[in-house]
């Protein structure tokens, strides 16, 4: 999500953030395309060109969540 008024160049690099913890910081993206106000106007919206064509992807990082000590000294 875009904050409104928020106007991306085509171009700019999109990484991730690390907020929220789903990702680590700094992961490539892509690079946008084009942006515009979102139907509700609440947020602004960007078409993004991928970083890597998804269709000739060999091998992938998978991320685990984070497991709590416990289950896992318990073999869970």
């Amino acid at each position: 999500h875009l904050p409104v008024g928020t106007e991306p160049e085509p171009g700019a690099k999109v990484i991730t953030s690390g907020l929220g913890g789903g990702y680590p910081r700094g992961i490539p993206v892509g690079h946008i395309i084009d942006s515009r106000s979102s139907a509700s106007g609440l947020f602004a919206e960007a078409r993004v060109r991928l970083a890597v064509d998804l269709n000739r992807l060999e091998m992938v990082w998978v991320k685990l969540p984070d497991q709590d000590v416990s289950a896992t000294e318990e073999g869970m």
